[in-house]
């Protein structure tokens, strides 16, 4: 063989070899996923440390890098809390952290677990959520064209009063309170006191220059948000337990393989109970030290006195449900059964 033809033959498989590589690169990147999970908490709220840990890591870590998800909060995306259903619906996001009370409004089924006192107590949680799953599973993926992954439930809601000290429910009068959804604004003016529609992170600053007066909240969304330094004191009344989704799209989800999909299963259900450790384990026990540290007030609500504020609730439920729709009257005829 001639010089030159050696050379036009080397440099031949030379170059196939190149775009054999090239092409070999362009199929793993065209292959992976680069997912945008939607969170409305910022980055370091102790809940998106938990699904970065606990899920988002060890999913890139067990596929090999093929499904990433980028967590991303609502200053990194045009979009708000309230809108965490309508952009997994509309193809928008990839993931999306649906907070129940801040959705009610376009998908009632997440307000009917909140309604004021009918979980009554942590206990309840598991009965609730074994009722709600199977609704709230079908209902995603008919609706909102997802499916759900993870679960959340906040423990009880309190009054964090950053104007002054209270004791009493009757001290709840007059107030201002920062309430976010259909319950905790109805339960508020129940209670004689105005509600008001602002941001969690907006309330430290309206605590500090006492435009507001309080705020339904959990400790593990307070104590991250740092109104324990602007708090004076706390009424622990465990009025709503709250349920979170965490969902992928639908038409996402059934492109994954059965391994893919076994492995996001799994994380999901680890990260659910990571979450479920937070709220109501030692999560919660070490940020209610963080409050004592600081010398905040706090007082019980003694049980007949939930009692009495369960029986004045209970008309609101059906008013509620009957807003929501057939639906929700339906899930809320079975979480009485389930929750006497």
């Amino acid at each position: 063989m001639k010089r030159s033809t050696l050379w036009v033959v080397t440099g031949l498989v030379f170059c196939y070899i190149i775009l054999g590589a090239s092409l070999v690169l362009a199929a793993e990147r065209q292959n992976k996923l680069d997912l945008q999970f939607f969170t409305p908490l910022g980055l370091t709220h102790d809940v998106n440390q938990i699904v970065l840990k606990n899920f988002i890591e060890p999913v890139a870590a067990e596929t090999n890098g093929r499904i990433k998800f980028n967590l991303r909060p609502a200053g990194e995306l045009p979009y708000k809390g309230t809108e965490a259903l309508d952009i997994l619906r509309d193809k928008l996001v990839d993931m999306s952290y649906i907070i129940g009370p801040y959705v009610g409004g376009v998908e009632p089924l997440f307000d009917v677990p909140n309604y004021a006192y009918l979980v009554k107590s942590q206990n309840e949680v598991p009965a609730m959520l074994k009722v709600i799953r199977p609704v709230m599973e079908k209902t995603m993926a008919e609706k909102w064209n997802s499916v759900i992954l993870i679960e959340n439930v906040w423990p009880g809601q309190h009054v964090w009063s950053g104007t002054k000290i209270i004791k009493t429910v009757g001290e709840i009068k007059g107030m201002k309170i920062r309430s976010h959804g259909l319950v905790s604004t109805d339960l508020s003016v129940i209670l004689g006191a105005s509600p008001v529609t602002m941001t969690v992170a907006d309330v430290y600053m309206a605590f500090s220059r006492g435009t507001v007066d309080g705020m339904w909240i959990a400790v593990t969304s307070a104590v991250p948000s740092k109104l324990h330094e602007v708090t004076k004191s706390i009424l622990l009344m465990d009025a709503q337990f709250a349920y979170d989704a965490f969902a992928i799209r639908k038409d996402i989800w059934n492109t994954l393989s059965k391994s893919e999909q076994d492995t996001l299963t799994k994380a999901g259900e680890r990260t659910t109970l990571a979450l479920r450790e937070f709220m109501f384990g030692h999560g919660a026990d070490k940020l209610w030290e963080v409050v004592k540290a600081r010398g905040i007030m706090v007082t019980a609500l003694p049980d007949s006195e939930k009692g009495v504020l369960r029986d004045k609730v209970k008309p609101y439920w059906d008013k509620w449900a009957k807003q929501g729709g057939a639906e929700s009257q339906s899930m809320l005829t079975e979480l009485r059964k389930a929750l006497p």
